[in-house]
């Protein structure tokens, strides 16, 4: 029967980059891919033994894991390709698209040897299947496909993923090329190249494949072709939210497909091309440092953009940015990030740490809630009083109705996992919400102040109720007086600091307002933000040197309290120690391989403190200066 056609194919494609801006250069590669039908992959109908399996990474040649795909297995659990299609398009807003009979076909790099790389690319072909209804239906008649959705599954070398929805027939370009099938212009969110911000818009061009069909007399090997252009805003015509000129252009052109199941063709193309699914990787190094090092002019230097974070998925509450300025949601129809970076051992520790402290905080108080919320799984930590931390679903409506009717709750979404480093070496709640806090429902008096000199990577994490922040992370354990001496972590955060910030600070705690009326609340929340106790809301619960009696008995008791902290807390301040020293080693490892860093994209402390510092001073020039 014609619809007894393979399930299968392995492929080779020719692929070729070519940038347009700020220069013209281009290159071409060769790799190995496999296409095929996920119900057949999952039931084990392409399995050849020793060559190609599904889920049997170290027990083939070749292997298909649904682990790597997608959502976290951690999230959902060990869910198949299937299931986690359907998740995702009931989470986009797509069910219906699986409505019926269908098949869904991906387009992959398979895992070599065991050895899986970052599969840049993964795209996904949902068809609905209509087959004649007629209970007398002879093998002779066809089934007919209908392309209901693609799937462009992207992945960066940040173990990011994001996934965009292209649906036909729907929001497709009116201007198409003979050779393509479909095509679809939507705006960018995901950073993928280090030359390139999230800005800009991408336009997707396909040529679907062509199964084999007797009835149409249509032979052999699907050969689908993909084409994908990155394209600038449109800022010649001051129009930002519509595409402008191409940047660059990738294409991937299948050259061949061979059948599966089959060991001769799996074989065929392991002899062709022993090393192609090894070169991921060092192609991109390669070409990235063929166009980073290369001599230009500053109109042509490419600058690399380190680690902007993707989009947030937008509020169900409403679909506007927090600011203009600050754009943290991304536009109608860019997808949703699958995957986000995760903290690696230090951050772990750090959120370790956060996780005790907001345990041991909301016991304090009848009248707390925290919930951490994943930002784009659906998942949230809840801390409450009496209890352990809970996770939910994102609605959270089970733990929402146990909180009682006056429980204030403080709504965190981290956007990175430095955001938890940073709240271990950040000396206050405030500098904290001045280095990468964003207020989501909006606060004018906080806005206005966060969203001056913002870097793209200064975003680590939003929270609702910056007032409830500064009260949760500042005004516990009954702090010693601003006054006293600081505490052994707290110098070691200091230090890190520009002496303005430090000056200011010490200045604020016994300020006066010296505002117009329209300015005072702007003056009054900078203040708040610039407060530094002298002991960090994470540090020992020792109690801290004595403030008064005479200056050889302070000295004394700074000693003798000094060395009781560093031997009661050598893990965490070791802890501390590292985070800091890695970060003042950034910029000398990258300075030691001659990178240039794109102006206000630097995720190093001191970077991250100038931009603070202009943030404030730019601010007090405003409101007026902050008076002692």
């Amino acid at each position: 029967m014609s619809y007894n056609h393979p399930k299968g194919y392995i492929l080779t494609n020719a692929v070729s980059h070519t940038r347009f801006i700020p220069f013209l250069y281009t290159f071409k590669y060769t790799t190995i891919a496999v296409f095929v039908e996920i119900s057949a992959l999952e039931d084990s109908k392409l399995d050849t033994p020793l060559l190609f399996g599904y889920n049997k990474r170290w027990r083939s040649l070749y292997s298909l894991s649904s682990d790597g795909y997608l959502l976290p297995s951690s999230g959902i659990g060990k869910m198949g390709f299937r299931d986690k299609v359907g998740a995702l398009l009931q989470q986009g807003g797509y069910g219906d698209a699986l409505d019926g009979t269908n098949e869904i076909w991906m387009l992959s790099m398979p895992s070599y040897l065991g050895f899986e790389g970052i599969n840049p690319l993964t795209v996904y072909l949902i068809y609905s299947i209509a087959t004649p209804s007629s209970v007398f239906r002879s093998e002779d008649e066809r089934v007919n496909r209908e392309l209901r959705l693609v799937l462009f599954e992207v992945h960066n070398t940040f173990g990011e993923g994001h996934v965009y929805f292209m649906r036909p027939g729907i929001e497709e370009d009116s201007s198409l090329k003979r050779i393509y099938d479909h095509q679809w212009t939507f705006p960018r969110a995901f950073h993928v190249s280090p030359f390139n911000d999230r800005k800009g818009w991408y336009t997707v061009s396909i040529k679907l494949p062509q199964f084999p069909d007797a009835d149409r007399g249509i032979e052999g090997n699907p050969k689908p072709v993909i084409s994908i252009q990155l394209r600038e805003p449109n800022i010649e015509a001051d129009q930002f939210h519509t595409p402008g000129q191409t940047k660059l252009i990738a294409t991937l052109r299948a050259t061949n497909a061979l059948p599966l199941p089959s060991a001769r063709n799996l074989l065929f193309t392991l002899v062709s091309y022993p090393l192609e699914l090894f070169m991921s990787m060092p192609r991109i190094l390669y070409q990235a440092a063929i166009l980073h090092y290369r001599r230009g002019d500053d109109k042509s230097d490419l600058k690399v953009y380190i680690r902007p974070e993707p989009f947030l998925p937008p509020p169900l509450s409403s679909k506007n940015s927090v600011n203009s300025e600050i754009q943290i949601y991304p536009a109608s129809g860019a997808g949703f990030t699958t995957r986000r970076r995760q903290p690696g051992v230090l951050g772990s520790l750090a959120k370790e740490y956060v996780r005790a402290f907001l345990r041991t905080q909301v016991d304090k108080s009848a009248e707390l809630a925290v919930v951490l919320v994943g930002p784009d799984i659906d998942t949230e930590e809840w801390f409450l009083p009496g209890s352990n931390s809970t996770s939910m679903n994102a609605k959270g409506s089970e733990t929402h109705n146990t909180v009682g009717p006056g429980t204030r709750i403080l709504r965190i979404t981290p956007l990175a996992p430095e955001f938890f480093e940073l709240l271990l070496t950040a000396p206050s709640a405030g500098m904290i919400i001045l280095a990468g806090g964003i207020v989501d429902p909006p606060d004018l008096s906080y806005s206005r102040i966060l969203n001056s000199n913002r870097g793209p990577n200064d975003v680590l994490f939003v929270v609702n109720d910056p007032e409830l922040f500064l009260d949760v992370f500042n005004g516990i354990r009954s702090p010693r007086s601003p006054f006293g001496t600081p505490s052994v972590a707290q110098r070691l955060r200091l230090s890190a600091m520009p002496s303005s910030l430090v000056t200011l600070s010490q200045a604020s705690f016994g300020s006066q307002i010296n505002s117009t009326c329209e300015q005072e609340t702007e003056s009054r929340t900078l203040t708040r933000l610039l407060r530094i106790p002298a002991t960090h809301f994470l540090d020992s619960l020792y109690p801290g040197p004595l403030s008064t009696g005479s200056s050889s008995t302070r000295a004394r008791y700074l000693y003798l309290s000094t060395i009781q902290e560093i031997f009661s807390n050598i893990g965490f301040l070791s802890l501390l120690m590292t985070i800091l020293t890695l970060s003042a080693l950034e910029p000398r490892i990258f300075a030691l391989f001659r990178a240039r860093i794109k102006n206000e994209t630097e995720t190093w402390s001191a970077k991250i403190w100038e931009r603070v510092e202009r943030r404030v001073h730019s601010t007090r020039d405003k409101v007026g200066e902050v008076v002692p």
